[in-house]
């Protein structure tokens, strides 16, 4: 697949994808379709809004605390090569580079 997800709304249509790699604007956009996502869920399949938003707000305080915690392991990591190297973005790059050389097989 080469996107995670899209949303439709009219007139728009978003594709995210989630590299994790610490960008604010992928970050931005996830937010912003996760926050559409919900409203639908309330809209379209009746779930209580309180309840869309409630799992909304824990994915992006889950999500954004991964990538604070990764964003501090890559300030580190540009000061040692050794702690980059074991960084979870160098890892998480190391192993789409693996498996986009699988799809090219």
């Amino acid at each position: 697949m080469l996107y995670d997800f899209v949303v439709e709304v009219p007139n728009l249509t978003l594709i995210f994808w989630r590299l994790d790699l610490g960008q604010g604007l992928n970050t931005g956009l996830v937010d912003a379709g996760n926050y559409v996502a919900a409203v639908k869920k309330y809209f379209h399949a009746g779930q209580p809004l309180e309840q869309a938003m409630q799992l909304y707000d824990e994915e992006m305080r889950d999500r954004g605390l991964r990538e604070v915690k990764m964003g501090n392991e890559q300030g580190k990591a540009v000061l040692d090569w050794t702690t980059l190297m074991k960084s979870e973005g160098v890892k998480k790059l190391i192993e789409m580079t693996k498996e986009f050389g699988k799809e090219a097989e």
